[in-house]
């Protein structure tokens, strides 16, 4: 009797102690790692958490740029030295450390973060030992400096100044009581970073062309800069291929009737062409005047382009 409750129990035990041996290990907190050893000024386990981080990002194919922790921790201890105080807001944290990153891809400024930070006349009271061995970040500024790095952005390319008073155009200001005013202002010299031009429909795109043949694409609509939306960090190469992998997917759901997936699949081929278009300095308007075009006379697929005499864009 005995040995038949062992086997029964070895029956039930069984599976339940292989679902325990399977089960998915929950991935570390990279980010929240990072946070917390800058906060405290531990770089190795920063460092650690980084790798991990980074290594995450390898796996997934992800598009997201990888942190450096030494970069994290100085730009972190920046943006609390330039806008440490508790009562400020997130986004004065984050433009201080979005016009570093800005000056790094400038062709006016030195390329790295530790150059642009210490560079002559730039910061104050950050090229001493005090800032450079003992001063520590808040949370607060290690985190807005964490999303500055993985990409989010709430200033153009052009916004490489942050000072008291206006060095250029305008595009941000900000009034604080103990501080005064803090402005955010653009190169005097945007020819160097690429066309920024009008569709003619009050949308305006930009694709200034980096040191490695990138161009940063972004869309803007009138002349509020602080809208504009940041598309990527592209090269001409690949796009070809990202549509045609995109149509194929969208043709894919179609076929399977899927309307969710139709509009999950037809906004991505729609966002890699208005980002093909961007990078040849077209305008999303180029294409409504061809569409137009084609339906004079009511004949929707009579238009000149079909003859081969495209009427000019």
């Amino acid at each position: 009797m005995k040995k038949w409750i062992s086997a029964l129990l070895a029956l039930i035990l069984c599976p339940l102690l292989s679902t325990c041996a399977y089960a998915e290990v929950p991935e570390p907190d990279y980010l929240g790692m990072m946070v917390d050893a800058a906060v405290c000024g531990d770089l190795e386990a920063g460092a650690l958490a980084a790798q991990g981080w980074n290594e995450k990002l390898l796996r997934e194919d992800s598009p997201e740029p990888a942190i450096d922790f030494e970069e994290l921790f100085l730009l972190s201890k920046l943006i609390t030295r330039e806008a440490g105080s508790v009562w400020l807001r997130e986004e004065l944290r984050r433009c201080v450390g979005e016009v570093v990153l800005n000056r790094m891809d400038s062709p006016e400024f030195p390329d790295t973060m530790e150059e642009v930070i210490f560079q002559d006349g730039q910061y104050e009271n950050v090229d001493n030992r005090e800032f450079r061995e003992e001063f520590l970040p808040t949370r607060a500024c290690v985190r807005a400096a964490l999303k500055a790095l993985r990409g989010e952005r709430l200033l153009p390319p052009l916004v490489v100044f942050q000072s008291n008073g206006r060095l250029g155009k305008v595009h941000a200001t900000y009034c604080d009581r103990v501080l005064g005013f803090t402005y955010f202002c653009e190169t005097n010299h945007p020819e160097l970073y690429g066309v920024v031009f009008s569709t003619g429909e009050g949308w305006s795109i930009g694709n200034p062309v980096d040191a490695d043949g990138f161009k940063t694409v972004y869309i803007e609509k009138g002349t509020d800069t602080s809208q504009r939306c940041y598309i990527g960090r592209i090269n001409e190469e690949p796009y070809s291929t990202e549509i045609i992998e995109k149509a194929m997917e969208t043709i894919i759901a179609s076929k399977n009737m899927d309307r969710q997936e139709i509009a999950y699949e037809m906004g991505d081929l729609w966002y890699h062409c208005l980002v093909l278009l961007a990078f040849h300095n077209l305008s999303p308007e180029i294409v409504f005047r061809e569409l137009r075009n084609r339906r004079n006379g009511g004949n929707y697929h009579k238009f000149e382009g079909k003859t081969g005499n495209r009427p000019e864009m």
